[in-house]
């Protein structure tokens, strides 16, 4: 600190210290505080970070719920219901080659 910066702020410390009345009345004294006090000011900026927060939760919450509208319903299977109908259906003699073909498999095990 600048010694004529420290001066200067001792002086005016020095002056209100000479200028408080040396009252003991507690109401007095909260009065003069009450007044020579600024008034407090709601401000804007610290409700700003809870609306963005706001606004960005529910932004991302439509982006998943219309994500979610827009899927197929999951039926358990790879394929849509439209490919399982036009599939062909298993024949006896499929069923004959792959019950060989296991057999042979377990033979040579």
């Amino acid at each position: 600190m600048d010694e004529k910066l420290f001066e200067e702020r001792m002086r005016n410390l020095k002056q209100s210290y000479e200028q408080v009345p040396s009252v003991s009345s507690v109401d007095k004294i909260v009065n003069k505080v009450k007044t020579s006090e600024k008034p407090f000011k709601k401000r804007m900026r610290l409700q700003l970070p809870y609306v963005a927060s706001f606004i960005g939760v529910l932004l991302i919450g439509g982006i998943l719920g219309a994500q979610l509208l827009k899927q197929p319903d999951n039926t358990g299977s790879e394929h849509p219901p439209d490919e399982q109908i036009n599939q062909q259906p298993v024949t006896t003699s499929d069923i004959e080659a792959a019950t060989n073909e296991i057999r042979a498999t377990t033979k040579e095990k």
